[in-house]
Order: C-alpha cells, then structure tokens, then sequence
C-alpha cells in the first residue's frame, strides 16, 4: 500500500522552493537523471504563472498526475483555466489517474476524451497561455512519472512570439480536436469508462518504467521520493463514490471488492478526516493488522483495542472485536455513549450478526456536497483556527450544509441570468444542439468561478 510520490516530496518545503529556482529555464528537454533536462521541472514553473492551461496528451498515469496535481490546483485558485484532452484507446489512460483529478478538482477543469474510433490518437503537448503571449510544448511526454522525468522523452517548447506561424498551427490543431472531435468527461461517462476498463497487456512494462529508476544511488537527491501510504488504483475510485454517496445524504455504504485491492486500507484512507472511528472485526488477528494499516495512514499511535483482554475507550480509533462489544456488560454508558464514534467499520459484515446497534453522532451526518467540500478544505489549509472552533463547537458540518445549499442556489440564478442575457434558450438547443452545449459549458464554467470566488475560496467566503 506504500505509494511513492515525488510531488509529495516537493510538496510545502522551503527545498522544493529553492530546488525549482536552481532549474534554469531551457528550451529543449531530454530527460535522464538530470534534472535540468526534465520536462516536470520546466511544466511547474510554466504552470505558476499561466492564466489559462491547455494539455493534450494520449494518455494519463496515476503517478505523473499525482506530480502535477497540486500545482493545477494552484492555478485554477488563482484563476487560470485548464482544459485537458485525452485519450481512452487499449485502456491505458488510468480511471484512477481521472478519478484524482476529478476528486481535487472537480469541474473547475475541462476534461475531455478524444472520440474518434478510426483514426489514431498519440500527440503530447502542453499549452501555457500568459498575458501577451504562449508557450508550448511538443515532444514524446505523456502524463506519467517517467515521462516527466527521468524517461528518455525529447520535448521542445517555443513561443507564439518567436514562431508565431508554427504555434498558430498547433493551437488551431488543439482548437478543432477540443471543441469537435471530443466528449466531456463528466461523471457519467468517467463511471462508464471505469466499468469497462480492464488493465491493459502493457500494463507490467509501463509501471516497471514508472518506477524501475527511483531511488538509484545516482538519483539526484531532490527527486528521490520518501515512502508514503496514499490511496492507489481502485481504492481512489472508491473513495471518490463513497464522498459523492455521503454528499447525497446516505450515511452507511457497502463496499465489495476483491481480495487484494485493499479494503482495510481504504476504510483508514475514507475515515482519516474522523475523530472518533470503531472497527469492528470477527478475529483479534484481523484488528490487529487493521491497526497496523491505520497508524500507517494517520501517522498515529492514537489507537487501541476493545477485546478479552484490553477494553480501551480513550483512543481516537478503537479496534473492537465482535464477541466482547457484543456483550451485554459493554453496552453502556460506562465504556461508549450509543452516538460516541463518528465513523463505522465493520469488516466482513457477514459475521456482524452480533454487533450492537451503534450510532453516529448527528452533527456528523449533514450531507455538506461539493461546495461543502471544497470549502471544508480551503478552511482546514487556509483558516485553521475557524475550522477548529466550528468542529470544537460540533457546528462544522452543519455549517458546510448550509453553505453548500446557498452555494447550488446562488449558481442556478447566476446561470439563468447568463442564460438569458447571452440569448440561450430551449430554441437554440432544438436548432444547434452543439452550440447550445458549447454556451451552456461556458456559462456554467463562468458561475463556478463566481461561486468559488465569493463562497469559497475568497476573503469573503467565511
């Protein structure tokens, strides 16, 4: 379940600001070990000033969007818009990899598939809009940690100044793919693809490239990355519906998956934001490996057990074995109130026969949705104080519903202001579909940023 990550080992640290200002900017990137010829180093500070972003590239890794996806994020708070096309041919474009994007980033990106079945699909580019002018970048880089990095892939960027015939070209080519030989990758189409993606023949050479350089003795130090437990593959598309079931109001979920994917792991992953979290399992043996997993993820050795032998009851996640929470001398006052824990995890629930019946707290149990969530995390990274006193006073969840549901409404005014005053009407979706659809994205990008802007994000969010 260890995970390496070189974006996270950049993440927050005065090194990785020093590391990116030693990388001088080139023109020519050929990757191998150093990094000065890395195509990574050179997109992140291209990235911290753009005001608009295009990418087109044939697939999508889980690795390199991890890289990137901070930094994205950055740009769209700052206000830049991103567009992102890709391709879904052989299933090599990870559902994972859009499921990450999709989770940090949700529709403030335009994310789209490429959809035309007869006719191939292998360019890598990467299109950085300033103030007066463009960069772009064209070469053999995907969006995977190799290609990014120490990958023998040959890119080359030039401006619209220094060749504007040549980028005019290039951009025109992206213009006509995006907007006509494209599907949206909303959340539907993202749940179709998933369904019927299978792992692809090449799928062992691609992650053996992805990860047969790192942490060589001759790596250079800033790029070795440090062991971290993050959630990968499946579990991201899990944790992502389980967000979007709660978001809809629903407070119990059933997860069924294979042997191997990780269960116990993403129950610590979807549970990690929770103060007060109850495992339940049938044998001592599986609560201890579980406790192994969840001190992994927390970083914590804020756990105990609730068994024959140790009857914890001030930890932050109790580890609880059927047989004795069962038991009728446990279930009271004196060991947990009925609405003590605020997450359940109860593993092979086909043994659960025997668990009491346990509550959640009820301030826990407001859906807040994606505004909700969004807000949530701008708080808890920018305005730490506010979101320690909201959940100190059990008002946090309450008040993230609340503004969640503010937030839907002011956006469906604001879209059918924009509707009305630009002319889009059910007449010119009967008439121009395509163009009803292009103007209806447009506007309800442009209400999003409204609404991230006044509710969210901005000073006068909170």
């Amino acid at each position: 379940m260890a995970q390496s990550d070189i974006a996270e080992n950049l993440r927050n640290t005065s090194e990785a600001e020093r590391m990116t200002q030693e990388i001088w900017s080139t023109d020519v990137m050929t990757g191998g070990s150093d990094r000065r010829m890395q195509l990574y180093y050179q997109l992140i500070q291209s990235l911290k000033k753009a005001d608009s972003v295009d990418i087109i590239v044939s697939f999508l890794m889980e690795s390199g969007v991890k890289m990137l996806l901070d930094e994205l994020d950055n740009a769209l708070k700052r206000g830049a818009k991103i567009r992102i096309l890709t391709g879904n041919y052989l299933g090599i474009t990870q559902p994972s990899a859009l499921y990450l994007l999709k989770k940090k980033l949700g529709s403030r990106v335009d994310m789209r598939f490429y959809n035309e079945k007869d006719r191939s699909f292998h360019p890598k580019s990467y299109i950085f809009h300033y103030g007066g002018y463009s960069d772009i970048y064209i070469g053999s880089s995907n969006i995977s940690r190799s290609a990014l990095t120490s990958g023998i892939e040959w890119n080359y960027r030039f401006s619209s100044v220094s060749d504007p015939k040549n980028y005019e070209k290039f951009y025109q080519a992206f213009e006509e793919l995006f907007k006509h030989h494209s599907i949206i990758i909303d959340d539907e189409e993202l749940k179709r693809y998933s369904q019927t993606w299978h792992r692809p023949a090449v799928a062992k050479d691609l992650e053996r490239y992805e990860y047969s350089h790192q942490n060589e003795e001759n790596e250079p130090e800033d790029t070795k990355v440090r062991l971290l437990y993050e959630p990968l593959g499946a579990q991201i598309e899990a944790l992502c519906a389980l967000e979007d079931t709660r978001a809809e109001g629903a407070k119990r979920a059933l997860v069924q998956a294979a042997t191997g994917v990780g269960k116990t792991y993403l129950a610590a992953f979807d549970s990690k934001s929770y103060e007060r979290v109850l495992f339940v399992a049938h044998r001592e043996e599986i609560l201890k490996q579980a406790a192994v997993s969840f001190r992994n993820v927390r970083n914590s050795e804020d756990y105990g057990f609730f068994t024959g032998e140790e009857k914890s009851t001030d930890k932050s996640v109790i580890f609880a074995s059927v047989a004795t929470l069962g038991r009728s001398e446990y279930l009271s006052e004196k060991y947990f109130a009925p609405d003590y824990f605020q997450y359940l995890v109860i593993d092979e629930f086909h043994h659960a026969v025997n668990i009491p019946v346990l509550t959640l707290s009820s301030e826990e149990q407001c859906p807040i949705g994606k505004w909700g969530r969004m807000h949530r995390d701008y708080l808890k990274e920018h305005r730490p104080i506010l979101f320690n006193d909201l959940i100190l006073s059990g008002q946090l969840w309450t008040y993230l519903a609340d503004l969640n549901e503010q937030a839907q409404e002011r956006l469906s005014v604001i879209v059918e202001q924009m509707k009305e005053a630009e002319g889009v009407t059910e007449e010119l979706k009967a008439s121009n579909q395509m163009a009803w659809v292009g103007a209806m994205n447009s506007i309800r990008n442009r209400a999003e940023e409204i609404i991230l802007r006044e509710m969210i994000y901005g000073e006068d969010a909170v």
